[in-house]
């Protein structure tokens, strides 16, 4: 554990850079005539996902990063700790509704991968393939969530508030069979689940800066939102591209309008409830004992 921050970005870079030319190679050798990768997504995206795990392990880990943290202002460690809490309880949410999804529409899904007919290698593919997609679904459920919806063509929009019928053909992914079933508007409160996202930011900020001034902490909560919409924006472009013919040629959220809808409904949470007077538990102290 060194002391210095030269050794942790030097460590942290080289990391970051084998990590993502592995996944960059495994792109290049992965492209055929049959399935077609793009080597520069893939590099970019290892890059963000290296980059963020790694440096996550090493502030957790290092003893540069408590020395770094008591020199940041404490609105501003309770802005991005809520930033982080908006974001992961808004994916959390996601996770929980594409799992009621795929359980609600599991009949269909094992009918669609039966009538595929696999063989015992063409099931580990689909299968590998399908958690290889899982993210990408997550973040279509998030936008779905967020109430702006995925567009799968110019013509088809997912949406809790809008009535979609069933889109066919589906590519040959048996988890998309989720959307052979019409949907209705029946659906319209899930949204406020982001807006429940909202409110622990904001209570994590009223727990985190509960010594500073309201106003203060109404900042840090508009800040907050800020930095949670910006990365709701980055998944939701991230999350757009192509699995197919016809409709499913463009497929995917559109990143600003899904962003400026999660950041209104993570504003309406955040800032009343940072203005709650929450407090935090003390430590307890653990007795010492020495020898006279």
């Amino acid at each position: 554990r060194p002391r210095r921050w030269q050794p942790h970005v030097i460590a942290w870079s080289v990391t970051v850079l084998v990590g993502a030319a592995l996944v960059t190679a495994v792109s290049v050798a992965s492209d055929t005539d049959l399935v077609h990768t793009s080597a520069r997504r893939a590099a970019v995206a290892a890059l963000c996902l290296w980059g963020l795990a790694v440096g996550c392990g090493m502030w957790r880990s290092s003893p540069v990063a408590s020395v770094a943290l008591r020199r940041i202002p404490v609105s501003i460690r309770a802005a991005t700790r809520g930033g982080a809490v908006a974001v992961a309880s808004t994916v959390a949410w996601s996770c929980g509704l594409l799992v009621v999804a795929l359980v609600a529409s599991f009949e269909n899904v094992a009918r669609f991968a039966a009538t595929l007919a696999p063989t015992v290698y063409d099931g580990v593919v689909l299968f590998v393939v399908g958690l290889a997609y899982v993210p990408t679904l997550i973040i279509w459920s998030l936008a779905y969530l967020t109430g702006a919806g995925l567009a799968v063509g110019p013509e088809v929009l997912l949406s809790p508030f809008v009535a979609s019928g069933s889109i066919d053909p589906i590519p040959a992914l048996p988890a998309l069979a989720v959307f052979s079933e019409p949907m209705d508007s029946t659906y319209s409160w899930m949204p406020g689940l982001v807006v429940l996202s909202g409110v622990l930011a904001g209570l994590t900020i009223a727990r985190r800066a509960v010594t500073e001034p309201a106003l203060t902490r109404a900042s840090a909560a508009v800040a907050a939102t800020v930095f949670a919409t910006v990365g709701i924006y980055c998944l939701l472009l991230a999350s757009t591209g192509s699995l197919g013919v016809g409709n499913w040629a463009s497929v995917g959220p559109d990143p600003e309008l899904g962003a400026m809808f999660a950041g209104a409904a993570l504003l309406v949470g955040s800032v009343p409830a940072s203005l709650s007077r929450a407090r935090r538990r003390p430590r307890r102290l653990q007795a010492v004992s020495g020898r006279g």
